[in-house]
């Protein structure tokens, strides 16, 4: 520890060596600020290496999956397909988080020599840390929305109930673990980001304390009047520390609003599949029989309604969730005064902060597996199906049952995704039993009308795919089939 006499020569040293008009309070404030020392565990460097290779890693990876897609022209942000604008999660958000992750790593590189001591404080880096951990909770939300969308995308495609139910399974369990990896994940963070803060506003206090008292106790060395200037430099370094705890605050408040809208977002864009809602709706207006609908087509109607409430009743709380917390942050922005002068409060203020983050995400969380579980409901793959009566068979008076074919939209969305849709026909009488044993697979997006037991083929020509989709816009169910002696006969209703 240097001694009064040490300081007053390395003082006096120092004011003489200051190039004339500059400001002696800043000089001497970063000469005092790097004889102070940091003592941060050796385990608090390890954690900062590792969440750097974390993000190098994950920085190379979405690098190069970026120059491929781009390379063999699948980039995309937003993409129609099949007359629906469906949005892409992977690609809306994969530059954002690919600019991420090279800003947390220059932070935190940034922020090594502070830590060891071996350079100047940077006032502002409590901003930088506060900027850049919200972006990369978004990092993990936007994770969240990829596996709920490719999970909510098998099962809508599930071509029987068993495969819809794996599908919802995975789809619970998903969410579940991903929300409770990033609370565990962003819980550590919290903490080292308080610590931090806490530090140093510690720091702050200490440096300011050594220069009032070396001001009180040091004469002669300055000028004639050494007092009457650190007096007032040092009520204006206060002033400036509460702008910066202030612009701390506000800007900690708008990036906590910002990650609830970019929740909600992400999570009803991508994890909600549109294009089913439409089919549902044109379900709804279409089917109908004897003018009433069906009791299974009342009930998915009034689930339907419940989930349309559901989701205007989600993006509310978000909004409310988001309003609160940038109201708070607004609140103790305004009393940062009463935050310098009660450590106390300050670090219990800083600790609700962080950590109210991970409370209200927790909470999001459940009501988004409810949400998201809902919109699921009315999509099973079985509820599809329909069972008409068929007056023009007089000799066996039969029944059949069709799932609602596909147009020839499902044909161009084929050729551009390779996905073909099967529509299976079967042909039963009324006490159940198979007329003929055959089972007829029309393939729209190959053009084949093929019997499963391989009697013969039938091909649809232009016509019959034009006279296909007219049926399909009036409700009315066309089948071709084939009788016991191989011919071909047309039946409508």
């Amino acid at each position: 520890m240097p001694t009064a006499s040490d300081v007053q020569a390395a003082l006096a040293h120092l004011l003489s060596s200051l190039p004339p008009g500059s400001n002696p309070f800043n000089a001497l404030h970063r000469w005092l600020w790097t004889t102070l020392k940091h003592d941060m565990p050796r385990s608090f460097y390890i954690q900062l290496y590792i969440l750097m290779g974390i993000f190098a890693f994950n920085f190379i990876v979405l690098a190069i999956s970026i120059g491929l897609q781009i390379a063999y022209k699948r980039f995309w942000v937003w993409r129609v397909e099949a007359g629906s604008l469906r949005p892409h999660a992977s690609h809306t958000w994969a530059i954002p988080i690919a600019l991420y992750y090279p800003l947390a790593i220059f932070t935190i590189a940034r922020s090594l020599p502070w830590y060891r001591g071996t350079g100047l404080v940077d006032e502002y880096i409590g901003l930088r840390l506060t900027m850049f951990w919200l972006p990369g909770s978004g990092a993990w939300l936007a994770t969240h929305a990829l596996a709920a969308g490719y999970i909510q995308h098998v099962y809508m495609n599930s071509p029987d109930s068993s495969g819809a139910n794996k599908a919802q399974r995975r789809l619970t369990w998903g969410v579940l673990l991903e929300w409770l990896a990033f609370l565990i994940s962003m819980a550590p963070f919290c903490a080292i980001a308080h610590r931090h803060w806490t530090k140093s506003l510690d720091m702050v206090r200490d440096i300011d304390a050594k220069l009032l008292q070396q001001a009180a106790t040091f004469t002669g060395s300055f000028s004639t009047n050494d007092i009457a200037w650190l007096g007032p430099a040092l009520l204006a370094r206060g002033e400036q520390q509460l702008k910066v705890i202030k612009s701390v605050r506000i800007v900690f408040g708008l990036y906590a609003g910002w990650l609830v809208v970019l929740i909600s977002f992400i999570d009803v864009a991508g994890g909600l599949h549109l294009r089913s809602l439409g089919q549902i709706l044109k379900r709804f207006e279409s089917i109908r029989l004897d003018g009433q609908l069906e009791r299974g087509d009342r009930r998915q109607m009034r689930i339907f309604r419940q989930t349309y409430a559901g989701l205007v009743g989600t993006v509310a709380v978000f909004t409310m969730v988001c309003l609160g917390m940038m109201a708070f942050a607004l609140f103790v922005a305004v009393r940062p005064q009463q935050a310098l002068t009660e450590p106390t409060s300050m670090q219990a203020v800083d600790l609700g902060i962080y950590y109210i983050h991970a409370v209200f995400g927790g909470i999001i969380g459940l009501i988004l597996l409810r949400f998201t579980l809902t919109t699921t409901i009315f999509a099973q793959p079985g509820d599809h199906s329909l069972s008409i009566s068929d007056p023009t068979s007089q000799s066996c008076g039969g029944t059949f049952s069709a799932s609602k074919h596909a147009s020839r939209s499902t044909k161009r969305a084929h050729q551009l995704t390779g996905i073909g849709v099967s529509t299976v026909v079967e042909i039963r009488h009324e006490d159940g039993a198979e007329v003929g044993g055959e089972h007829f697979e029309l393939q729209p997006a190959s053009g084949f009308f093929t019997p499963s037991s391989g009697s013969d083929d039938a091909k649809l020509d232009e016509k019959q795919l034009d006279r296909l989709d007219e049926a399909e816009e009036k409700g009315v169910s066309e089948l071709y089939f084939l009788d016991l002696e191989g011919k071909r006969e047309e039946g409508r209703r």
